[in-house]
């Protein structure tokens, strides 16, 4: 998800698991009185996020454009960059 640097967050995923698929929902928040620079700089921020299930092939889908998402396999604790496959 793009965030506007330093000002937003994400406050919520919402999930629903299904046999092929995995519908999400990522919501982002703001301050009211913070002044959101909608031309300033984006950062794109990855959203961890519990199955019941393991993903397996299951294909992960944004349930506002009904797009597949690309998989993000996070490089925690290694020297090595995270692993983005498109």
């Amino acid at each position: 998800m793009a965030l506007a640097a330093g000002t937003e967050r994400i406050c919520e995923a919402i999930v629903d698991e299904q046999e092929n698929a995995v519908y999400v929902r990522v919501l982002a928040c703001y301050e009211e009185d913070n002044d959101v620079d909608r031309d300033g700089e984006y950062v794109n921020c990855p959203v961890h996020v519990y199955l019941e299930k393991p993903l397996n092939a299951r294909t992960v889908i944004d349930v506002d454009t009904d797009k597949p998402l690309p998989l993000f396999t996070p490089s925690w604790g290694t020297n090595a960059r995270a692993i983005r496959a498109d």
